[in-house]
């Protein structure tokens, strides 16, 4: 079996600056991820929707009801 060479790594100056780049975002995104879940935490809990039979059709986007197309046969 051949023998295998140790690899070694030499952090360059560029190396450095991307790694404290990469750091710097990541803790912006734990700092946003904390003031969602902040914020998830202080809204309520949506209710419960009402046991029906599945027929009522969801409210589009700005409060208005869809209207389904009339089916041809």
């Amino acid at each position: 079996m051949a023998k295998k060479d140790k690899v070694v790594l030499n952090r360059s100056e560029d190396f450095a600056s991307i790694e404290d780049e990469l750091s710097e975002a990541l803790d912006q995104l734990e700092q946003a991820n904390t003031s969602v879940l902040d914020l998830l935490a202080r809204e309520a809990p949506p209710a419960p929707e009402p046991a029906g039979d599945g027929t009522a059709e969801p409210a589009a986007e700005g409060g208005a009801a869809t209207q389904a197309a009339p089916e041809q046969a």
